[in-house]
């Protein structure tokens, strides 16, 4: 089974919160050794920058549960953060402090596999 990869992208936010994210979802059991930061630019040279954006392999065992789980929390001490997370169809859904509480179930919706 191939895994999805998952995309996460500020919106709003800072570098240092880019670096923050990827700390705190690395923390995840189930996310450990399959989150990366992708550069804005091909050579690297803008590394840290808001365009910046973390990829993350979603295989089996929860980790789309682990990474729907992990962001509303991590954004709850972070209120003035804004992430987009995408799928590889390009499936997009926009999350915040102010929709922490609702953010589990819409980044599982827009991450789960679709029907065949």
């Amino acid at each position: 089974m191939t895994p999805t990869i998952a995309r996460l992208r500020l919106i709003t936010g800072d570098p240092d919160d880019l670096a923050s994210l990827r700390v705190w979802l690395t923390g995840e059991e189930e996310l450990r050794g399959n989150v990366l930061v992708e550069r804005n630019s091909p050579d690297g040279v803008r590394t840290g920058t808001v365009g910046d954006v973390l990829v993350v392999a979603l295989g089996a065992g929860g980790a789309v549960t682990a990474l729907a789980r992990a962001v509303p929390t991590w954004l709850r001490s972070h209120p003035e953060v804004t992430i987009e997370v995408r799928e590889p169809n390009g499936r997009t859904v926009t999350v915040s402090a102010k929709g922490a509480v609702d953010a589990q179930e819409v980044i599982q919706s827009v991450l789960a596999p679709t029907p065949r």
